[in-house]
């Protein structure tokens, strides 16, 4: 299971950007009570995933309906591993378009507008699935290790690219194994 959690920040940024208050709050007013948010898109990889892969890619074929209200359009591919995006690629692309849509994601400071475009068609940036063994290579060239105890452990952010990792999450300070059950949660936006 991948549970894609929407953070506010633009294919840029590092972090999220900081909010000022709105007119008319002040320091010590009492804070309102926020309603629970709305439980994170989830997407499912059923079944055992190998854990390297040909660093190939099939792309989504498909162009998307445009996310976001106002700001500059910013379009993206969504690409799987060859080896894992038959099985994938299809839902992985329909989740990534939930999770791109949602108000909490990067359109959220409405900057920016996301587009998903199709094979052929100029991009901006690629969102790929890839095995644990690729993630770790190409977040390397960004001179990121992602790896915890030896082991491919988490996705990465680089410019033009984000790179999700298929295997499932260990908590830190422990080894990652081989496991069955797909319950740890990874982040799909950073």
């Amino acid at each position: 299971m991948i549970v894609l959690p929407l953070l506010r920040s633009t294919p840029q940024q590092a972090h999220p950007p900081q909010l000022a208050p709105s007119a008319g709050t002040t320091p010590n007013a009492e804070p309102s009570p926020t309603p629970p948010a709305p439980p994170q898109p989830v997407y499912h990889i059923s079944g055992p995933m190998p854990e390297s892969g040909p660093s190939t890619w099939k792309y989504a074929t498909t162009r998307g309906k445009t996310l976001g209200s106002s700001g500059v359009v910013e379009r993206f591919r969504v690409a799987a591993e060859t080896n894992i995006a038959d099985d994938e690629l299809p839902g992985f692309t329909a989740a990534i378009d939930v999770a791109l849509g949602d108000s909490r994601s990067w359109i959220a400071i409405k900057q920016y507008r996301l587009q998903r475009v199709g094979t052929g068609s100029a991009y901006d940036f690629t969102i790929y699935l890839a095995t644990g063994e690729t993630t770790r290579k190409m977040c390397a060239t960004g001179g990121l290790d992602t790896r915890v105890d030896g082991v491919s452990y988490t996705s990465c952010r680089l410019p033009g690219r984000v790179v999700l990792k298929t295997q499932p999450l260990a908590p830190v300070g422990t080894r990652l194994h081989q496991q069955q059950d797909r319950t740890h949660p990874l982040p799909l936006l950073h």
